[in-house]
């Protein structure tokens, strides 16, 4: 299975926040669908602003909390995963490149 969890920044109230993640996990699940993948192994959540990567006061923050991360569990026993928040390349690069 496929599990997209939707994240954003925390501009809007806690709904459309909440939302914006479900409908930004929804077009990565279109996409896959639309690139032969089954509808029935893929899973959509939102989180909302609730697990921001940096903080939302200035606009490079917004932006990076505006994502999704891809879960993958195979024959329901072994789990790879994409999750920004533990991706040590993505964390350096934040560092680096924040205004």
């Amino acid at each position: 299975k496929i599990f997209l969890v939707g994240h954003s920044n925390n501009y809007y109230d806690r709904e459309k926040n909440y939302s914006l993640g479900y409908d930004r996990s929804r077009f990565i699940k279109d996409f896959l669908i639309s690139n032969g993948f089954d509808t029935k192994r893929i899973i959509v959540r939102s989180m909302g602003a609730r697990y921001p990567l940096v903080s939302d006061k200035k606009l490079f923050g917004q932006k990076h909390n505006r994502r999704v991360d891809l879960f993958i569990s195979f024959d329901g026993k072994e789990t790879w995963y994409y999750d920004s928040r533990y991706d040590k390349n993505y964390q350096k690069n934040l560092k680096e490149n924040k205004r």
